[in-house]
């Protein structure tokens, strides 16, 4: 789920949540709720309902008023029905387990952004060390890949990875760069190819991953 899934969730369960209170307030509010004297029981031991009406009223009102105290009220009480508490529970889980962890728990995707882009780093690099090609991993922002020979049409996919090119997670902000590496695994930079790029110097070329960094050091290309 997505970061926008998650709002969306969280938007749909506060409406939902809302919308029942306000259902329940408006029952409150319109004489839904219980009222003194409104049971069989309470009527049976209040004779106070049953003493005479003064003589300053007429007949008809002294009816209309007695139907409305003695009358039983009709319709819901004013409080929630056990369905509608399992609902609103039910939804507040849901966002508990999935929503509120996806959008507070930012710092693990992180990580595991940085991890992986270490491993590609190292494996491009081994790859030069271990052949007579050059090789190399260009990052546009939002994704990667790996290529060889300075042709980044020439892509070839990581060991592990289902696709040629790497997707970077929306949440996670990583710096664009090229890198290759000579097949003494010495870094280049700004060139697509170790002959025509420049060597990285001190202290090292560093990218960054949201908070996080990844540096290149020189000469000995060690990735921390």
């Amino acid at each position: 789920m997505s970061l926008t899934d998650s709002k969306l969730l969280s938007f749909i369960a506060t409406t939902l949540c809302v919308g029942v209170f306000l259902d329940r307030s408006s029952g409150l509010l319109c004489g839904r709720r219980s009222v003194p004297g409104s049971s069989h029981a309470e009527r049976g031991n209040d004779k106070s309902l049953l003493k005479p009406v003064p003589v300053l009223y007429t007949k008809s009102m002294h009816r209309s008023m007695r139907e409305q105290i003695i009358t039983p009220r009709s319709g819901k009480q004013g409080a929630f029905t056990l369905i509608e508490v399992v609902s609103v529970l039910t939804i507040l889980g849901i966002l508990a387990a999935v929503a509120i962890p996806r959008m507070v728990n930012t710092g693990a995707e992180q990580r595991v952004v940085v991890d992986k882009l270490k491993v590609h780093l190292r494996h491009a690099q081994l790859r030069s060390m271990n052949s007579d090609q050059s090789w190399g991993v260009k990052c546009t922002g939002n994704e990667y890949f790996m290529f060889r020979n300075g042709d980044v049409n020439d892509k070839v996919r990581f060991m592990g990875e289902d696709q040629v090119v790497v997707n970077i997670p929306s949440q996670v902000s990583v710096s664009s760069y090229t890198i290759s590496f000579d097949t003494w695994g010495v870094p280049y930079y700004d060139g697509l190819d170790p002959e025509n790029g420049e060597k990285v110097s001190d202290p090292g070329y560093t990218i960054s991953a949201g908070d996080e960094t990844v540096t290149i050091l020189p000469e000995t290309g060690f990735i921390q």
